[in-house]
């Protein structure tokens, strides 16, 4: 029975030394590297060769957050189902609950059928569009790039204002307490890259 449990405890360290969402708690992350990854390659790519279908998806946004507006509602996110329906979620001005509306759109669901692309979430200040990440619970990374309404860096991620500093050819802002750290670069006009690691 002994050798049983120390089998299959030894098994078990095995997996979690060989998967990614144990990785971050034993190899350190140097962060003085950002971006030096495929992310940041893949990413322009994919913007850039798409910079006329995502510029056309901008509008239909902005078309359906007035549109929205009028009904008190501000959206949030634009997603797929596990069926491949189409749907933005939204709620109340003033109000916490979301609630899922199906919708079609033709531009928008194209920039959803992209490779990589997961997801599209909306604040005041920017247009995040995800392309995923890796890791696990409170070691986790994400990537994507975003499209600021405006011109002010420092409200980029989340709406909220984060103290930016040049770093490379982007800028980075490092949490002084838990360690997590927003990386922003241009790729073109209002579009940027972002990396996030929890």
């Amino acid at each position: 029975m002994i050798r049983k449990i120390i089998l299959i405890c030894t098994f078990m360290v095995l997996i979690m030394m060989t998967t990614s969402c144990v990785a971050p708690f034993f190899i350190p992350i140097n962060h003085s590297r950002i971006p030096a990854n495929s992310w940041r390659g893949n990413t322009f790519a994919l913007m850039l060769e798409n910079e006329d279908l995502l510029t056309q998806a901008i509008y239909e946004i902005e078309t359906q957050k007035t549109k929205l507006k009028r009904e008190d509602m501000n959206i949030t996110s634009i997603s797929f189902t596990s069926e491949g329906e189409l749907i933005y979620r939204a709620h109340k001005t003033g109000d916490v609950g979301l609630e899922a509306r199906p919708f079609e759109n033709e531009i928008l669901r194209s920039v959803m059928e992209l490779e990589g692309v997961s997801s599209i979430s909306l604040n005041e200040n920017s247009i995040d569009f995800s392309l995923g990440g890796r890791g696990f619970g409170s070691a986790t990374s994400y990537f994507g790039f975003c499209y600021l309404i405006g011109d002010d860096l420092a409200f980029a991620w989340g709406g909220i204002r984060h103290e930016l500093t040049q770093h490379g050819e982007g800028w980075i802002w490092n949490e002084t307490i838990g360690g997590n750290i927003y990386y922003i670069e241009k790729i073109t006009g209002h579009f940027y890259y972002y990396e996030l690691h929890y």
